[in-house]
């Protein structure tokens, strides 16, 4: 909680400039997302390029030369189709692991590294952005919203009240206090919406945004081949568990979209029911991650 405090201080700003926390958190918060999650998607993204470019073709090659060599071997040994079977698979799956380990894309720690770099800090930064907010006293919870104005005639009345004040001797600290209005703070939850419905929006994106990243890499499989009226009924098995495997791979896809289209308007129930404070690091985040997301994407094109 202290070092949320000082937020301020540690980027040259003082406490009392014009929504000093909320630039605090901010900065904050691409600071952390630059120094430590960036980093690790960079490192994903090379690990996962090297699994399309240089495993994958490999694979596929592998696929086609293994059952050959496994089953001259099967052959010379006297062993049956059943025996044969249990071979090339144990085979391929050997192979496959060496394969990805010489290089170094193991899908599970493809996977796992970066989500047990980003959730931890999220959870991180969320819990201590939330007790400075809620501490008696704290001044971040004392700074207004940043996208909060004080209707017009509520302003002039205030202006006008200021101005009797003054004449009648009242000046300094003093005045400032009476004639300063209060409005909803960051540690208040947001009745405006702005900040939940913001968060809902930026978060529909990202998932939009990466459903179409995706999109090309799942159509590529299920696209369909012209069929070659002398194929054989092996072939045509095997072009059937293709396209159902494919077939399988889009569903999922679709699944999953929708689901993290849901946990979007989720994230305006939550975010409405938190300290706005908290829904400006949300933000911030959201924000950083469609941004990057969308370099990404511009690199990638």
């Amino acid at each position: 909680v202290p070092y949320i405090e000082q937020l301020p201080t540690y980027i040259g700003l003082s406490a009392d400039a014009p929504h000093a926390y909320v630039i605090s958190i901010v900065v904050a918060t691409i600071a952390m997302r630059t120094a430590i999650t960036l980093p690790v998607t960079i490192w994903q993204r090379a690990r996962t390029r090297r699994m399309t470019e240089i495993v994958g073709p490999k694979w596929e090659q592998m696929k086609r030369d293994l059952p050959i060599d496994v089953a001259r071997r099967c052959r010379v040994q006297k062993k049956t189709h059943a025996e044969y079977k249990v071979e090339l698979q144990k085979t391929l799956k050997t192979e496959l692991r060496l394969l990805m380990k010489k290089n170094k894309c193991a899908p599970l720690a493809t996977l796992l590294l970066p989500l047990a770099a980003s959730i931890p800090l999220f959870l991180y930064a969320s819990f201590a952005i939330r007790a400075a907010l809620i501490t008696q006293g704290s001044a971040i919870g004392a700074e207004i919203v940043p996208w909060w104005s004080p209707p017009a005639d509520l302003m002039a009345k205030f202006e006008e009240g200021a101005k009797i004040l003054q004449a009648r001797g009242l000046e300094g600290e003093a005045l400032q206090k009476l004639t300063t209005m209060q409005g909803p703070t960051l540690a208040d939850r947001d009745k405006t919406m702005f900040g939940p419905i913001g968060l809902g929006m930026l978060t529909l994106i990202n998932v939009e945004l990466g459903q179409w990243l995706r999109k090309p890499l799942i159509e590529a499989p299920t696209a369909q081949v012209p069929k070659d009226e002398d194929e054989d009924e092996r072939s045509m098995k095997k072009r059937e568990a293709r396209e159902r495997k494919a077939s399988l791979a889009s569903l999922r896809s679709a699944v999953m979209g929708n689901v993290l289209r849901a946990a979007s308007i989720a994230f305006v129930v939550v975010a409405s029911q938190a300290p706005a404070g908290l829904s400006i690091y949300w933000l911030s985040s959201a924000a950083y991650t469609l941004v990057q997301n969308s370099i990404f994407a511009v690199i990638d094109r």
